[in-house]
């Protein structure tokens, strides 16, 4: 009988023990690069496999509900990304838009000095006096 209660109480706080690696294991899955990622994903699977099956469903499910959280928090930053860099390239677009609108005017000014200046060279170019 003390056997088994000893058993039991063990099997608790490893369980509670494991629980509180999985959360450690989830956070470092979520933080790392791609690469690392697979490999604690791997290590991650092999803990969760000698757990019991209510502890191991009660991991996955937590592993689930993190992991989708954290993608949406992704699919959130990526959104947000994108919409910063269409607004920097339409402020782009309009500032081009404006340099070459001032650059068309600043030489169409300059050709009607010149016009002006030259004292009507281009009427009598044309065959006009």
């Amino acid at each position: 009988m003390k056997t088994l209660k000893l058993s039991v109480t063990l099997m608790l706080m490893g369980a509670l023990a494991m629980a509180d690696t999985v959360d450690e294991q989830i956070i470092k899955i979520q933080n790392a690069q791609a690469q690392e990622r697979v490999q604690l994903m791997n290590q991650l699977k092999k803990d969760l496999s000698t757990l019991g099956e209510a502890q191991r469903i009660r991991a996955m499910t937590k592993l689930r509900t993190k992991m989708k959280n954290g993608n949406e928090h992704t699919q959130e930053l990526q959104t947000q990304t994108r919409e910063r860099v269409r607004l920097n390239q339409m402020q782009q677009t309009e500032s081009m838009t404006r340099a070459q609108n001032m650059q068309q005017h600043q030489t169409a000014s300059q050709a009607m000095q010149q016009g002006a200046s030259s004292g009507g060279t281009a009427n009598k170019f044309m065959g006009r006096q």
